[in-house]
């Protein structure tokens, strides 16, 4: 198979891991530093400014206009990957669901308890 009949191949698959983790770091270092900041707007930005440097590197028309696309996918591929790790961290510490019954977020919880990997929801 040529490169371009190449859908996924282990380095896009690297890409779209180390775009994640990027994002994944950013949103939640800031989340730790200013418990006021909205992680899914953060994480959206994020992703969608690294899917549009990638389209400037390109610079074609239709790169530019699949960087909202590819942004979202970033999003989304984050997203799960945050909250997949935000439970398994929940659950190996201990915890669990609150006396509400709704699972820690960071609105609940206190500044100092907020963990790397809360969840987003």
């Amino acid at each position: 198979m040529t490169p371009e009949q190449v859908y996924l191949s282990p380095a896009n698959i690297g890409v779209l891991s180390a775009a994640s983790g990027g994002v994944l770091a950013v949103t939640n270092t800031l989340g730790i530093l200013s418990p006021r900041v909205n992680s899914l707007v953060v994480a959206a930005l994020v992703s969608l400014f690294l899917a549009i440097l990638n389209a400037s590197q390109r610079g074609t028309t239709l790169d530019y206009l699949l960087a909202p696309i590819n942004g979202c996918i970033l999003f989304c591929f984050t997203l799960g990957v945050n909250e997949g790790l935000a439970s398994t961290a929940l659950a190996r510490s201990g915890g669990g669901e609150h006396a509400s019954g709704a699972f820690p977020t960071p609105q609940t919880q206190r500044p100092s308890s907020r963990r790397f990997f809360g969840s987003w929801l």
